[in-house]
């Protein structure tokens, strides 16, 4: 039972992941939309609030991930001295 309990947990855990797979995408079609209408840049404040949304959406997508958990928990790196391990 506990083992059903767990997978079910993961299974949630990807829907939730990939919602916010979604998101990500589809702030970043706003971003290119806006940008080409109104010849936005970079440093515009909408473009920047939407980058720090797509942000906010990439944290949340992995927050409740138990490898990932785990991993800060333990200050396990996935970067090692500026490098890629």
């Amino acid at each position: 039972m506990p083992f059903q309990a767990y997978q079910l947990a993961l299974k949630v855990i990807a829907e939730a992941r990939e919602e916010n797979v979604a998101s990500i995408s589809k702030e970043q079609a706003r971003i290119a939309g806006l940008k080409k209408r109104y010849n936005l840049t970079e440093d515009d404040q909408r473009i920047k609030a939407m980058r720090e949304q797509i942000e906010y959406y990439k944290i949340q997508a992995d927050i409740n991930n138990p490898r990932v958990r785990y991993n800060f928990q333990n200050g396990v790196s996935m970067y090692y001295h500026g490098r890629r391990a």
